[in-house]
């Protein structure tokens, strides 16, 4: 099962976070999954409408996980943090919670992040 939303407004990642919870739910995963996968797709929504403009997340399945991709073509990370601060709380958060967080980015060519999460 994959889900793709373009995701531009602050209505857009209300319908991601609903997208999520159900997406978590039809994969049997239970409260814990579907709280954890709304909290990683809600802060990588967020991100895409606060500092790139708008992006594309994607939900997809693989066995025993689920992968969150976010991809802008915002102006990169670099020139959102201002003092080489790094990453924020949001992505900090996105990135303690998954099992495996990768990112790259290039200042004025936008972002990808891809967290997979993953349950027994």
């Amino acid at each position: 099962m994959t889900r793709n939303l373009q995701v531009s407004s602050d209505d857009d990642v209300v319908l991601a976070s609903q997208m999520s919870r159900e997406h978590a739910r039809l994969l049997g995963g239970g409260k814990h999954l579907c709280h954890l996968l709304d909290l990683v797709v809600r802060e990588l929504a967020w991100n895409l409408v606060r500092h790139a403009g708008g992006g594309r997340l994607l939900i997809q399945n693989l066995e025993g996980a689920v992968v969150i991709e976010s991809q802008d073509e915002g102006p990169g990370i670099a020139a959102t943090c201002g003092q080489g601060e790094g990453l924020g709380l949001g992505l900090r958060t996105v990135q303690s919670l998954a099992n495996e967080f990768t990112l790259s980015t290039e200042p004025g060519h936008g972002t990808r992040i891809r967290a997979v999460l993953r349950w027994p």
